[in-house]
């Protein structure tokens, strides 16, 4: 495990798109998550930055709750998640 940074050149979005479904896939069934920090907006039309919740949302979320009861801090960060 570990943390990994992949960069994709040339080709088109919809090929981008597919190349993270299985890197996502091949992650997710090793207990991992891939998220996307920089992607072009094209991209963004297709797949969601954040991917599927982690196992760990809902502790996540427990946490935020307990340190931001109001739910003023990044509101909207982790969405869809939270």
């Amino acid at each position: 495990m570990g943390l990994h940074t992949v960069r994709l050149h040339g080709g088109t979005a919809p090929a981008h798109a597919q190349v993270l479904a299985a890197l996502r896939e091949h992650a997710r069934s090793r207990g991992a998550s891939v998220l996307l920090r920089s992607r072009s907006p094209e991209l963004d039309d297709l797949v969601d930055a954040l991917g599927p919740p982690p196992s760990t949302a809902a502790l996540l979320r427990s946490i935020k709750a307990q340190f931001d009861p109001a739910g003023r801090l990044a509101p909207g960060r982790f969405q869809p998640w939270f």
